[in-house]
């Protein structure tokens, strides 16, 4: 096995560990309702957060608190990062919650009025909502191009949509794979 063969051998393999069977359940609910390919999602949240362990989750939310801090005291916009298991941009958070926002943009501000709804939109049962926008995007666009049966462009497309490196759709496409092949569902 090649080196990069392990890399995705290793990450679908976390699917099957137990770990986060709460949200790779809510994930495949989502993705039989918009009636993207299986583990499509899924792959997206074993790819993110290989990448982003929970420790430096935690430090993501507290620069994001620490900004929504300053921005209470100091008018001060707040740094668009991305956060959560599926590093959602907060610029799609915005957006989510009713503030127009462009896509990347480098600061947000977050209107006073807005910050529980902003607040709420950090936790996961409303990311996994978030990415299920974000992608149905992509999605719609790759069919287009593409037609529904060819699901491993399909992939590649959102994946470097998503991540804006055609690598990470690569991956994504790779990952997909492995896990219908593991699961019997394509």
């Amino acid at each position: 096995m090649t080196k990069k063969n392990d890399e995705i051998e290793n990450i679908a393999k976390r699917y099957y560990l137990g770990a986060n069977q709460s949200t790779i359940r809510a994930l495949q609910g989502a993705e039989r309702r918009e009636g993207f390919p299986t583990n499509l999602l899924v792959g997206i949240f074993l790819i993110e957060s290989k990448a982003r362990p929970l420790i430096a989750r935690s430090i993501e939310y507290l620069c994001v608190f620490a900004g929504i801090a300053g921005q209470l005291f100091f008018q001060k916009p707040v740094k668009s990062y991305t956060i959560g298991k599926f590093q959602v941009g907060l610029p799609e958070i915005m957006n989510y919650i009713g503030v127009n926002v462009y896509d990347h943009t480098p600061y947000v501000k977050v209107p006073v009025s807005k910050i529980p709804a902003f607040l709420n939109a950090l936790l996961e049962p409303t990311q996994v909502e978030i990415l299920t926008i974000e992608v149905l995007r992509f999605y719609k666009r790759a069919v287009k191009i593409y037609g529904e049966k060819n699901v491993d462009k399909i992939c590649i497309y959102i994946g470097e949509q998503y991540n804006g490196r055609y690598s990470y759709g690569l991956l994504l496409g790779s990952i997909v794979s492995k896990l219908s092949e593991w699961t019997g569902k394509a």
